[in-house]
């Protein structure tokens, strides 16, 4: 029997799909709204609601905002005379549009869609509420409001509020209601300071809450009651200041729910501040501790990701809502932000520490690898490694020592012992079983250097960094070296490698190179399109190989061949946009992350599928090139900033999701700078009529969904005026349909809205739009005029003509004049071209624009590189004794040995007299040390003769690193200072930038 029960429990594990054995890492990823990248920043909400038309309501301590769609409207206390201070508590969507809200001062206020204004509800004598702990539905419509001052009722009819008696059950010190509850059967619930109350049907006066468990009736009776929930089991759930929560059953019986049971639990002893029935579970937003769920009587901690939120010890969530997308909201101390309770295609793991909760710490996850028990190593930051076994759901964390911590972990491989090789400022091995490093560190036979890449492949490992590639037996012994691109490699810089048999992949800044193990020489392999080796397909942003082929991923796409293929060609094109990482599918297929552009998959029929934000991939996500991985059954984890990606096999199979809603709505309408009534903006299939003299037209459109804003495009056409598509940049800014003094007559205004993920689709709206005529815009008025022109004209024919013939001479005259003026602008363009006529070198403008423009590409692609300025000694003394004609031979001799001596991509340009300005491109410090000391020897070999004499030559250089964080200007005068220190320690001598 107990065989059989082991041979069960193994075909369930083959049985379950392979995502669920990873579930136990599963992180939410949340959608931050209002959080500053394009519009208005909100930092702390305090609650949220969604009306009936979709749009999304927010409050904060100084007043109310609203979205609808991409359109932000906020209502600033300061600025509505209704609100006293604006700080919301509460809102309370009405089922015709109008939304209620309660406020912490200024009591009940409704806003009319109908006016966008707002109107006081009050009691009969006209005293406000203060401090609205809550506003719930009230059955036969209406609304139960808990206030300071009690228990209101509101009938939904007028605007007055009707204080609601508690009965003598309740004592003195429990008029402030913290929350309303009516049950499906009409009982109605309400949380007390301190105390829990009910009111069956038929009933007058509310009891007071008697339990069969002491311990919990000691806690109803003792703490305040924030919270109040019901579930579709007809339960009654209670949130305590303090002490968790507790469940009441319909019978009457209560428990409390394990992880929540007293101020010990997950909550911390903080309080519960919401609760939201999600898919039969109920999650909890907590003042502290983050988002809680509870199954089957178990809480546990929800791992949620935050989009624009890092750091911090605590997570206070004040509000859960349940969207009509299916969408989970929340109001918290870090904004709004919105997810997908139960995401179903592209999962994301928490790379979270150990005991932290994922939104305390950047995520950030370099390398990945999957070894050969099935557990997935994470390489992060400052040297941190955690291992994920799906075996067992269980994480471990190590942490490298000195000097491994300097740097991110950017590679871990398995050695063909099973032992584990690890990247980072230096190199290490770890036991797979103990997880302790070999010798307690990094391998001291190994440089330290900071490393890019690394793989492995029986008994060898190999290395690529800034300075080549190195090649290790597996005790950690280099074996062989490769750091002269006379080997083979365009550049020492080396970004990614990938094994084959009997080869080694490398890819470089410069290019994909194929490293021959047996003779230790590398040959390029042109990638890409057809038009050659272009700067987009130079840059090896990623690499990857299997059996059956080579993948290589760059600015202009992703390219692939077969084994042993002597070019790539570019087979899936991303218009710019970098592939950040590729993997084999094993099937003969790929798998890509592409910047801003999100996940595709092309099989090996060349049929590609992408997957966006509906598939589970947040817009903000950012991939790292070397972290990705592939386990056995095909699951594919890539590597990113806020954690892991993880691609099921399922992914494929999974039916294209339904497209969301995307058809446009008009949000928005000003008529010469008067706001429309939101009650009386056009719908589709609507007609707009303009007043007659209404001369500017200002229209602002959205898409009511929020999931995917940044992967919208949004534009417009007015049928019988435009003759094509207005496009407008729906991410970064309101879609606004703009028209000032419109002709007469009936046009069609159609708006539209397209999406990156569903290319091919389209959303329309239509909208009839009509101008008027006037008076003067009458049949009648046009024929008239039109004789009256006609008489002018034919008076001013003959006018004309005897005008023409003396304007033609002007015209002639200024032609001369033009063609004069002309040749004097393209004379001084002659003189203003980039190249100095002496020294052959670039002149002092264009040295200065090739520098800018290497700053700008230091933006995007991070690296080091050496400014020098190189003065000539003694160059007065030169042309005091040789003349200037000898100071000149010396110019033209040094721009002939530099443009020798100096690579391609370096720049070199005159700087001003014998000044001259060189940048060493792709050089650190040492690099560009040795290749100053090499032109310094060389200048003083150069022999210059002039007029029968040899003049002696020889310079000073002063060097200092670029930082793509200083202006260009900083660079150069840190340059300078090293240089005056050279001159001043004796000339002839290389100076380095003492930061």
């Amino acid at each position: 029997m107990l065989l059989l029960a082991v041979w069960l429990l193994c075909l369930d594990a083959l049985a379950a799909p392979p995502s669920s054995r990873w579930q136990a890492f599963a992180a939410l990823r949340a959608h931050s709204v209002l959080d500053g990248e394009n519009g208005p920043a909100l930092r702390q909400a305090t609650t949220v609601a969604q009306d009936r038309r979709g749009r999304i309501w927010i409050g904060e301590n100084t007043g109310a905002w609203r979205l609808d769609g991409d359109l932000v409207k906020r209502y600033p206390g300061a600025d509505v005379p209704e609100m006293a201070a604006g700080f919301t508590r509460a809102f309370f969507p009405l089922a015709n549009g109008d939304v209620l809200l309660g406020g912490d001062r200024e009591g009940v206020l409704r806003w009319h869609r109908e006016t966008d204004r707002f109107s006081v509800l009050a009691l009969a004598g006209g005293q406000r509420l203060s401090r609205i702990n809550a506003i719930e539905p009230r059955a036969g419509g209406g609304a139960w409001i808990g206030a300071e001052q009690g228990l209101f009722s509101w009938d939904g009819s007028s605007d007055v509020l009707r204080p609601v008696d508690l009965g003598g059950g309740v004592t003195v010190d429990s008029t402030r209601i913290f929350d309303v509850q009516q049950m499906a059967d009409g009982t109605l619930w309400i949380a007390a300071a301190p105390g829990l109350y009910r009111r069956d049907p038929g009933q007058q006066h509310f009891v007071p809450v008697q339990l069969a468990d002491a311990r919990l009736q000691q806690r109803l009776r003792t703490q305040l009651i924030w919270e109040l929930a019901a579930d579709a089991r007809g339960r009654l759930w209670v949130g305590l200041m303090q002490q968790g929560v507790v469940v009441i059953e319909p019978d009457g019986s209560a428990h409390a729910p394990v992880g929540l049971d007293g101020s010990d639990g997950l909550h911390a002893g903080t309080t519960i501040r919401s609760f939201l029935a999600v898919d039969g579970q109920m999650w909890l937003g907590t003042d502290g501790q983050g988002v809680l769920a509870v199954a089957q009587g178990q809480a546990r901690r929800l791992p949620v990701t935050l989009s624009a939120f890092l750091g911090g010890r605590n997570f206070h969530v004040f509000e859960l809502i349940l969207a009509r997308d299916g969408r989970v909201w929340a109001a918290s101390d870090r904004g709004v932000f919105h997810l997908d309770p139960a995401p179903q295609g592209i999962v994301e793991l928490d790379a979270s520490r150990p005991g932290e909760p994922a939104y305390e710490q950047p995520n950030m996850v370099r390398a990945l690898h999957v070894d050969g028990r099935g557990r997935l190593w994470l390489g992060m930051f400052a040297g941190v490694i955690q291992v994920l076994d799906p075996a067992t759901g269980q994480r471990q964390m190590l942490r490298l020592p000195p000097p491994l911590d300097a740097s991110d972990v950017v590679a871990i491989v398995s050695g063909g012992d099973g032992q584990v090789w690890v990247a980072s400022n230096g190199v290490a091995v770890i036991d797979p079983d103990t997880l302790a490093l070999r010798g307690g560190g990094a391998l001291p036979t190994v440089p330290v250097q900071r490393y890019m890449a690394m793989a492995g492949a029986g008994q060898r490992i190999w290395l690529g960094g800034r300075e080549g590639v190195l090649e290790l037996d597996l005790h950690g012994q280099v074996l062989r070296t490769m750091a002269d691109v006379r080997s083979g490699l365009r550049s020492n810089r080396v970004l990614n490698l990938a094994w084959q048999p009997g080869q080694l992949w490398v890819g470089t800044a410069e290019g994909l190179h194929r490293l021959d193990l047996a003779s230790w020489q590398a040959q390029h392999v042109a990638v890409g399109s057809a038009q050659g080796d272009l700067p987009g397909n130079r840059f090896i942003a990623s690499l990857a190989t299997d059996a059956q082929q080579v993948l290589v991923g760059t600015l202009e796409g992703m390219s692939a061949a077969p084994v042993g293929s002597t070019r790539l060609p570019l087979l899936l094109p991303t218009q710019g946009k970098d592939v950040r990482a590729v993997i084999g599918d094993g099937h003969g297929g790929a798998w890509l992350a592409v910047r801003d552009q999100g996940i595709a998959h092309r099989d090996r029929s060349g049929q590609v599928r992408w997957f966006g934000a509906h598939a589970g991939l947040h817009p903000q996500t950012q991939v790292h090139g070397n972290g990705v991985a592939r386990t056995a059954d095909g699951t594919v984890f890539i590597a990113a900033n806020s954690g892991v990606l993880m691609l099921p096999p399922a992914l494929l199979q999974r039916r294209q999701p339904p497209p969301p809603d995307l058809q446009p709505q008009v949000v928005a309408l000003h008529l010469d700078g008067e706001p429309v009534a939101p009650s009386q903006l056009p719908a589709d299939g609507g007609l707009l009529r303009l007043p007659r003299t209404v001369e500017r037209v200002a229209l602002a459109f959205s898409a009511l969904d929020y999931l995917a804003p940044t992967q919208r495009r949004y534009s417009y056409r007015l049928e019988g005026l435009d003759s094509r598509w207005i496009d407008l940049a729906g991410d970064s800014q309101v879609p606004l349909v703009l028209y000032s003094r419109l002709p007469v007559g009936k046009y069609t205004l159609v708006l539209r809205t397209t999406s990156v993920e569903y290319p091919g689709l389209q959303w329309l709206a239509k909208i009839a739009l009509e101008v008027p005529p006037a008076w003067y815009q009458q049949r009648w008025v046009w024929a008239l005029t039109a004789l009256l022109l006609i008489g002018m004209v034919a008076a001013g024919v003959h006018w004309r003509l005897r005008v023409a013939h003396r304007r033609q001479r002007w015209l002639q005259r200024r032609v001369q004049e033009s063609t004069a003026e002309l040749r004097a602008a393209n004379a001084r363009l002659a003189q203003l071209v980039g190249e100095d006529a002496l020294t052959g070198l670039s002149n002092r403008r264009r040295g200065f624009e090739r520098l800018a423009e290497l700053h700008n590409w230091r933006q995007r692609m991070p690296g080091r590189d050496c400014v020098v300025l190189m003065d000539l000694d003694h160059f007065k003394q030169t042309n005091d004794r040789y003349g200037h004609l000898g100071g000149d031979a010396v110019l033209r001799a040094v721009g002939e040995l530099l443009r020798s001596q100096l690579r391609a991509i370096d720049i070199a340009a005159r700087y001003g007299g014998e000044e001259l300005l060189l940048v060493l491109v792709d050089a650190d410090q040492a690099e560009g040390v040795a290749t100053v000391e090499r032109l310094s020897a060389a200048l003083r070999g150069l022999v210059v003769v002039y007029a029968g004499q040899q003049i002696p030559v020889s310079a000073s250089f002063g060097l200092a690193l670029s930082d793509p964080a200083q202006p260009i200007e900083q660079w150069i005068e840190r340059a300078d200072a090293a240089l005056y220190r050279a001159k001043r320690g004796g000339r002839g001598r290389v100076c380095v930038d003492q930061e």
